[in-house]
């Protein structure tokens, strides 16, 4: 318990780290330039509460002490200090004090120091934060408009944070520093529409910050989703908490401002955004036009040409890709469309229309689902029973699922792996409802509803064939087998994933490799070894599946990139990474807080902005 509140704790301590003034959050969070008596009352409230905290829970914790004292001159020191912190940035232990320094009754700049705590860990955890552009002892932002100087005192380690004064600076630092800011809001000024690409429409200038992406999605019809700080310089107070998003393209520039503050992927042409919280959401094309001129409360994107947006009487209908609407506003719920159906619900039914708006199907069911290769689960109550039904696009029945054994609860939740057909087969969730501590049982159809496959614990991937991951009876390890129940591979590994491009990961002995289609391990051989054997290269710990002839794979704590022959294309370099889409991956280096993208070979978008 005591952990669990210093970890608590602790993330207060974070956050009171994460403004310019680095001061606690409170009403309003002391900033540079707020009043001496001002900021001390913020203290001790903040001291207050936390000792209340502390108190309540009885807990045997050292409690917050704070303070003031006259450092000479004008100078003025108020302090808070902390026994036994659990600090975030090293999850250690250390007795933190912090002094906000008072000039002329004036918050100036911010003093913490650290016992136990050596000056290379203070710089690992300045660099994480952003602060890379090292001057001697000095840590400066990428905008140079605040930075770190790390020395020692007699209690430890210690890191000042000052608003950048040239004048306070070395000779030789202030005038580099007074060239990097002037270059950096040259930079940022520019209105080349050429380097920008994108339409200045509203006095929008792009800054250097704008290209530290906070958020990043994936790479969707050559444009990708980031997000950024669109007000504050990285360190300045608040940074990150007032997210706008705009889109770049595949040369990492900036293709649509970020300007706003929803925004969703690109879809078949069009994005949904909101410009502020709470306006109403509407659809823009890859210039960043709203070329329908209309407004909607919310709005799906478009799939099959079509798209579902709520007016404002918070009913649902459909528009065509002209922005035309072509159903009704009635709905009170609906789906996308898929194979040329889309569910629809009024009241507390559903039922189905076509891209017409026709109710092929009248509202009756409690549930229905997509069509899938044709059929489509639904459920329907009458004469005190419920039925689990498989339709036909002629809406027949074509068969149906024993009532007492189909999980209601699962079938609203799980994703299109259940319930669906894929490859001919469906995978259904079955519990016994009469059991208290029923174990639920996967169970696979195919279109007759006859089942295929008796086996109750297994695992179907739908690749050019149905295959089926399963243990051995009353064994540890898994082997795969086909729809007819007859092993492909025998059972010899600990788990085993999907085949993709030929390849499928498996793990033996805590460590992943890769195996062909016939069994045979290709990639990480080490992974066969007897147990406690000595390994002379780390395990995988993590293995991604195989996309565009690479597969994301850990090793030694970091991120990298295999080929099909077990090559390192993209050493394993990251902290966090993603798979490559549309040739291009987003990922984190240590030490960075933000997201960059890079392509086949590992090099950075638009490097010179890093």
């Amino acid at each position: 318990m005591k952990i669990f509140l210093q970890s608590l704790l602790a993330i207060t301590v974070y956050i009171f780290n994460s403004t310019v003034s680095h001061a606690q959050v409170f009403n309003k969070a002391p900033k540079f330039g707020d009043d001496l008596q001002q900021v001390k009352h913020y203290i001790q409230q903040y001291v207050k509460e936390q000792n209340n905290l502390i108190s309540l829970y009885g807990l045997d914790l050292p409690l917050y002490t704070t303070g003031s004292q006259l450092r000479g001159g004008n100078v003025v020191d108020v302090w808070m200090c902390y026994k036994e912190c659990w600090y975030v940035f090293n999850t250690s232990f250390y007795d933190i004090c912090t002094h906000f320094i008072f000039e002329n009754g004036k918050y100036a700049y911010k003093e913490e120091t650290f016992r136990n705590k050596s000056e290379e860990m203070l710089a690992f955890s300045i660099k994480s934060r952003g602060y890379t552009h090292k001057m001697g002892d000095y840590y400066f932002s990428d905008t140079y408009d605040y930075y770190y100087k790390i020395f020692t005192e007699k209690e430890g380690a210690t890191w000042a944070y000052h608003p950048t004064d040239l004048n306070k600076l070395p000779a030789d630092i202030a005038a580099t520093v007074k060239k990097e800011m002037e270059e950096g809001r040259t930079k940022a000024n520019r209105t080349n529409t050429a380097d920008l690409q994108a339409k200045n429409t509203e006095d929008f200038q792009l800054e250097p910050a704008h290209y530290l992406f906070i958020n990043g999605e994936d790479f969707n019809e050559g444009l990708a989703l980031v997000g950024v700080d669109a007000y504050k310089p990285v360190g300045s107070r608040d940074f990150g908490e007032h997210k706008k998003y705009g889109y770049i393209n595949e040369n990492g520039v900036f293709q649509i401002l970020p300007i706003y503050a929803a925004a969703y992927p690109f879809k078949n042409g069009f994005a949904r955004v909101r410009k502020d919280l709470s306006d109403d959401m509407y659809f823009i094309n890859q210039s960043g036009e709203n070329i329908f001129k209309s407004y909607y409360n919310k709005a799906n994107d478009f799939v099959e040409g079509l798209a579902a947006v709520m007016e404002k009487d918070r009913k649902y209908g459909f528009i065509d890709m002209n922005g035309k609407r072509v159903t009704q506003y009635r709905y009170d719920d609906v789906k996308d469309f898929k194979n040329g159906y889309a569910c629809v619900k009024r009241g507390d039914k559903w039922g189905y229309i076509n891209k017409t708006g026709e109710e092929v199907v009248l509202p009756q069911f409690e549930m229905a689902r997509d069509f899938n290769e044709g059929l489509a689960f639904v459920t329907k109550s009458g004469d005190g029973k419920t039925f689990h039904q498989y339709i036909d696009e002629s809406f027949n029945i074509v068969f149906q699922l024993d009532e007492e054994s189909v999980s209601n609860r699962a079938q609203s939740f799980v994703d299109t792996e259940y319930y669906d057909f894929h490859n001919g087969v469906v995978k259904v969730l079955y519990y016994n409802p009469r059991q208290y501590f029923a174990k639920t049982e996967t169970h696979y159809y195919n279109t007759k509803g006859k089942q295929v496959n008796t086996a109750k614990g297994s695992t179907a991937y739908y690749g050019a064939e149905v295959t089926f991951v399963e243990k051995e009876d009353r064994g540890p390890y898994s082997g795969v087998l086909d729809i007819k129940g007859r092993w492909i591979i025998k059972p010899r590994f600990e788990k085993i994933g999907k085949f993709s491009e030929g390849l499928a990961k498996v793990m033996l002995n805590n460590n992943w490799g890769y195996i062909n289609l016939k069994g045979d391990v290709v990639i990480n051989k080490d992974i066969l070894q007897p147990k406690g054997t000595i390994l002379h290269q780390y395990p995988i710990t993590e293995a991604g599946d195989f996309s565009g002839g690479l597969a994301l794979v850990k090793y030694n704590d970091r991120y990298g990139y295999m080929n099909h022959d077990g090559a390192w294309v993209i050493a394993p370099t990251y902290i966090q990474a993603c798979a490559f889409k549309e040739g291009i991956a987003r990922v984190r280096f240590p030490g960075r807080f933000e997201w960059c993208y890079i392509d086949k070979t590992g090099k950075v978008l638009r490097p010179e902005r890093r």
